[in-house]
């Protein structure tokens, strides 16, 4: 790996002649769960401000205004007859971020696939280290496949470049088996807390398992269940297939919780009457689970809607290797939940 002063700093260890790079729009066809972009910034939601006169609280709009930028879900997706690309990138941060690793909050997750099943193999996972946020990293790319890369899940992205060798081409990868979108509206846990590499995360292994879009809006502390933010995601333009809510640990109490959650299910459902809906319980949080499972018997009958328990879906598990803090899942409680819920869609789907 290469650390860089600026991003457009001239590449000492690679001689840039022998590639193409490819950035900004010219990348844009390539990437996958981006609802949208601000000044080349990738956004979850492209205007926050009727989110933040609902809260009125400082505190979670300034975690609202972080994680917005972080682009947990994103993919970038493309086949290539290039031996080698050259990923180039700048971050935001040059430091971890608390409860997880590098490979996590800042790495670049690497899968190859098979261009005939869509199944992906894992192959690298690149961060910088500490305290560097611009980089170029080689990577080889096996012959046949498709790449699939993993962005970060608590970074922002500020800039990024793909070098192909010259006389090199960058095509589209093959389209997902699936041709829906899965949304997921969650926490820390949903947006990637603490998994061992980006990755990792339970949406993005849905994507994988179930071979489809995913488009992650997730914000780390501030996952408050407004109904201005119902409304942001009920503008999204794919074909949406199904809505996995994950909202409990960001209330700010027990009673603010039962005022929010159904109305905001309620108002989602608006906008996607017909899909199933997964609701998630809340991991150690029994109160908060019992009402969201409450909200599940009275809404079964009126639509497709499933309800997934943690504390029982983790019964078997070593509680001492699912968390780090008693909150945020490790890979094995990821795994876990991705599974429950690439079920759930199986048997939704039919």
């Amino acid at each position: 790996m290469e650390f860089l002063n600026e991003f457009k700093q001239p590449l000492k260890e690679t001689d840039e002649n022998d590639y193409i790079f490819y950035e900004g729009e010219s990348l844009e066809k390539y990437i996958f769960g981006c609802p949208a972009k601000e000044d080349g910034i990738m956004k979850k939601i492209a205007d926050l401000q009727p989110i933040f006169n609902e809260n009125y609280e400082k505190h979670t709009n300034e975690c609202l205004s972080e994680s917005n930028a972080q682009p947990s879900g994103v993919r970038l997706r493309f086949k290539t007859d290039s031996p080698c690309i050259v990923l180039k990138a700048e971050l935001r941060r040059r430091y971890a971020h608390g409860k997880m690793l590098l490979y996590c909050s800042s790495g670049f997750d690497v899968y190859f696939g098979d261009c005939s099943s869509g199944n992906l193999t894992h192959h690298t996972v690149i961060a910088p280290k500490e305290p560097y946020n611009i980089f170029a990293e080689k990577i080889y790319i096996s012959a046949g496949k498709f790449t699939e890369i993993y962005f970060p899940n608590y970074n922002c992205v500020i800039n990024l470049a793909v070098g192909i060798e010259k006389g090199k081409t960058l095509a589209v990868a093959p389209d997902y088996s699936h041709d829906i979108t899965v949304i997921f509206y969650g926490n820390s846990m949903t947006q990637g807390a603490s998994a061992s590499r980006s990755g990792n995360a339970f949406p993005n292994i849905v994507s994988r398992r179930f071979k489809c879009n995913i488009v992650n809006y997730s914000f780390s502390g501030a996952c408050r269940g407004e109904l201005s933010m119902a409304d942001a995601i009920g503008k999204d333009k794919n074909r949406i297939g199904a809505v996995v809510i994950d909202y409990s640990r960001n209330a700010l109490n027990l009673g603010e919780f039962k005022s929010r959650f159904e109305p905001f299910y309620l108002r989602l459902r608006k906008y996607f009457p017909y899909q199933p809906f997964i609701l998630i319980g809340a991991y150690k949080a029994y109160a908060y689970t019992v009402h969201i499972k409450d909200v599940y018997m009275r809404q079964r009958d009126s639509g497709r809607v499933y309800f997934i328990d943690p504390d029982k879906l983790f019964a078997d598990l070593d509680q001492i290797a699912l968390s780090i803090d008693n909150i945020h899942y490790t890979d094995i409680g990821m795994f876990r939940i991705a599974d429950e819920i690439c079920r759930i869609l199986e048997y939704s789907m039919l």
